[in-house]
């Protein structure tokens, strides 16, 4: 999905997502933590995270060491359904925009379909994708960690 143009002179709304999932499949893991960071015209406007509660006590949260987010840390998160409503709302009209943006789109659709909350976004931009086109030697790293420095 690409990004959709602007009318001349008019800069887009950009919504950064990031998501913390239990693992790398959307069959068998899910979202434990969505953010939305949004731009218009240059400036954060709107800046929002939730957990994602648990629907089993016994779910499993996967590797703690790379998200830090415990089965404690969901206990008393907000249901899926109320999170995703909100997302919606606050993605709606906007860009959306994450750092490899198939894979948290991909859990998003799935988080929100299952919630009975769909979320299919009208355009889409990929960071990576982005940061490796300007640099299609591949002669930098790619992390977001490091795109996020290089460009500011």
């Amino acid at each position: 999905m690409e990004a959709t143009s602007a009318k001349v002179g008019q800069l887009p709304r950009f919504a950064v997502v990031d998501v913390e999932t239990s693992g790398l499949s959307t069959r068998w893991h899910r979202v434990l933590q969505v953010a939305v960071v949004t731009v218009d015209h240059g400036e954060i406007v709107d800046e929002w995270s939730s957990l994602v509660g648990l629907r089993w006590p016994f779910q499993r949260v996967g590797p703690r060491r790379i998200h830090g987010i415990s089965r404690a840390d969901l206990r008393h998160a907000p249901r899926q359904r109320d999170v995703f409503t909100e997302f919606g709302r606050r993605l709606d009209g906007a860009v959306f925009t994450a750092h490899n943006v198939d894979f948290d789109l991909a859990f998003i659709e799935r988080a929100a379909s299952k919630s009975g909350t769909p979320f299919h976004p009208s355009a889409a931009l990929c960071t990576l994708r982005l940061s490796r086109t300007l640099d299609p030697e591949r002669r930098q790293s790619h992390r977001l960690v490091d795109v996020a420095a290089r460009y500011g």
